[in-house]
């Protein structure tokens, strides 16, 4: 079974930090690395070309992903990128929805929908993010919150695209704040997830879609969210700008790929 690590560098990293962080990864990639595991990394628009270039010294298997793509595929869609741009420099992965871009920057569930499916439409993958404010779960809205966000899965026409798409589920009020949701918490929003799906594609064959875990996930706690059933990997912020922590984070992601194969 397939564990994916997802790195978002988010508004982070210089020129040389990056440079950096490829230099102290790239002697340990062959023994951290394997099939089993699919490792992205999200990084600032400006230095996706570097990003890119410092990737293929290392593959197969590192992927550099944009952290935000309009659907289009041109026009007078000022200060957006589009995916024939990006795949001018070999990345096929973007990030949708993050919960900075829907509460900072107010980017709308059908704004949001709009994009993903787009890109979707285009060949390219996503990795779409969906998850509720603090005030939702203490209020037990968290279920009708995700159906909200999932709510434009219903129209899609084609199901075969679904097999480019992935799920981060990350509750708001665990970014960036230290808070992780517990394990058991994140595997039962996970449940929720898996019954959504279950219900907008009843009777219809599609492939299944991974789940990742996003919300302060640290070496610390990650070997313990991988072992749910529903969780399929994670979505990294802060503890992936280190190539040290990152290496850490890597090396669980494969050992638990490993162990449940076997």
């Amino acid at each position: 079974m397939t564990s994916i690590l997802a790195a978002n560098w988010k508004m982070n990293q210089s020129l040389g930090e990056i440079e950096a962080f490829f230099s102290a990864l790239k002697p340990q990639w062959n023994q951290l690395y394997s099939a089993d595991t699919r490792v992205i990394i999200g990084c600032p628009f400006i230095y996706l070309p570097r990003a890119c270039e410092l990737a293929k010294e290392m593959t197969p298997g590192l992927q550099i992903a944009s952290q935000n793509t309009w659907g289009e595929q041109s026009g007078a869609f000022t200060g957006e990128v589009s995916v024939p741009m990006l795949k001018e420099f070999g990345i096929d992965v973007s990030i949708i929805g993050h919960s900075e871009r829907r509460h900072v920057f107010g980017e709308s569930n059908e704004l949001i929908a709009k994009r993903a499916a787009g890109i979707l439409s285009q060949n390219s993958k996503v990795i779409f993010c969906v998850g509720e404010t603090l005030e939702e779960r203490k209020t037990n809205l968290t279920q009708q919150t995700l159906r909200k966000q999932l709510a434009w899965l219903k129209e899609l026409q084609d199901l075969s695209i679904l097999n480019d798409l992935t799920l981060a589920y990350e509750p708001v009020w665990a970014i960036g704040t230290g808070e992780t949701a517990t394990p058991e918490i994140a595997d039962e929003s996970h449940g929720w997830i898996q019954q959504i799906l279950a219900e907008i594609f009843y009777e219809k064959k599609c492939a299944p879609i991974s789940i990742l875990y996003g919300g302060s996930v640290k070496p610390a706690n990650f070997k313990s969210l991988l072992t749910k059933d529903n969780i399929s990997g994670g979505l990294v912020g802060g503890a992936s700008l280190k190539a040290e922590s990152f290496m850490q984070l890597l090396e669980i992601a494969h050992n638990e790929s490993k162990a449940k194969r076997s």
